[in-house]
């Protein structure tokens, strides 16, 4: 009797060593079998017609081998749908690819994710693209403070706040950013500095943090010094979490809410979320999770299908 082969896990990620989350998956996933982590620099995607068909590869080597593909942060040396075609293609050989690649951008892309959310009926505060300084200034004119946020961003990077009370000058910087890159404005949702992070992972709130901005601060990110908790959430607030999840099309991501006398809105979802703030403060290893989830969509996938040309 034969013996079955190791599980083969592939990791899309640019620097693992530089991020504590995707180092974690990557051990969790090694606990399950074999794994190999391809910066989105060295993918080479193929295609023609006759030749070369269709084909994906990493420094010569194919990639349709793997029984699932995990996608890392997307990598700011790489332009996002370079990558996400990729994952595309491994999609089409069969490989699941966890998070999906039009889940990952769209997450990515804020304005897209508001829009999502908006079409679920998922609580989330008023959204727009901005192209010029004359829908900046009408938009101030209706909401009076907002915030701006870059149309693919994280970790709290770039965000800028227009209130009435700076004297223009949150508006200012916002122009001149828009300058630079693209951006969206989003009606400021007052949280008292305070907001939450909920983990969900294939629908399930797996773990939820108070998140306190640092004085002087208004953003929460842990990256910018914000104070973080563990607790526990309401199922209100955890409901409207799987539904944010399930809009964007994530089969695990974070979901940021506030929380007000009307209950909690959506103000952001994150493809990949860091997983340390909750390792830290609860002891709990997501990237557990997130391994079981690759080995469980890679059972469920269709066995037979790798071939070192995807199909034509």
């Amino acid at each position: 009797m034969g013996t079955e082969r190791s599980r083969r896990w592939g990791v899309l990620a640019a620097d693992v060593e530089a991020d504590a989350g995707a180092a974690r998956l990557v051990r969790a996933l090694g606990r399950l079998g074999e794994v190999e982590v391809v910066s989105p620099t060295q993918l080479t995607l193929r295609a023609g017609w006759p030749e070369p068909g269709l084909s994906l590869s990493a420094e010569g080597c194919d990639l349709a081998r793997w029984d699932a593909v995990l996608l890392g942060r997307v990598s700011p040396d790489v332009h996002p749908d370079l990558q996400l075609d990729a994952a595309r293609a491994l999609s089409m050989a069969g490989v699941p690819c966890i998070n999906s690649a039009d889940a990952m951008l769209a997450a990515q892309d804020k304005l897209w994710t508001s829009a999502l959310l908006a079409r679920a009926r998922v609580p989330t505060p008023p959204c727009a693209g901005l192209g010029r300084h004359e829908q900046l200034d009408a938009l101030l004119s209706e909401w009076g403070e907002a915030v701006g946020k870059p149309l693919y961003g994280s970790l709290g990077v770039g965000l800028i706040r227009c209130t009435p009370a700076d004297g223009g000058a949150g508006r200012d910087a916002l122009a001149e950013a828009l300058e630079r890159e693209p951006y969206v404005l989003q009606r400021w949702v007052e949280t008292g500095g305070v907001d939450y992070r909920l983990f969900v992972v294939d629908g399930r709130v797996e773990a939820c943090l108070r998140r306190t901005a640092a004085p002087g601060d208004w953003r929460t990110n842990a990256e910018l010094g914000g104070h973080q908790e563990p607790i526990v959430a309401p199922r209100a607030w955890q409901e409207v979490a799987v539904s944010a999840a399930a809009a964007v099309g994530l089969a695990f991501g974070g979901v940021d809410l506030a929380v007000d006398a009307n209950g909690p809105t959506v103000l952001e979802v994150n493809g990949f979320p860091g997983f340390e703030a909750i390792y830290e403060t609860t002891g709990r290893d997501m990237a557990d999770a997130v391994a079981q989830l690759v080995l469980r969509r890679s059972a469920e996938a269709p066995t037979g299908r790798r071939a070192t040309q995807l199909p034509r």
